[in-house]
């Protein structure tokens, strides 16, 4: 994945009780945090996010929430 890129995601864990929420997802073995996801959002949904950063050691990534998959 290239930061920038448009991803599809299917969600791994979804927790608004943690402050920042955790959504997250995986793809190949890349872990990926969402942000500005929606409150309506369950494990396992599909989402479309877009790739906007790596971790230190670019093992996780974060994205941005763009909408859900149809």
């Amino acid at each position: 994945m290239e930061i920038g890129e448009t991803i599809t995601l299917a969600l791994k864990e979804v927790d608004y009780s943690s402050h920042p929420p955790t959504i997250m997802g995986t793809i190949n073995r890349l872990v990926v945090f969402v942000t500005e996801a929606p409150h309506h959002l369950s494990q396992y949904d599909t989402i479309k996010a877009k790739v906007v950063d790596y971790g230190g050691k670019e093992n996780s990534a974060e994205a941005v929430f763009l909408g859900c998959t149809d």
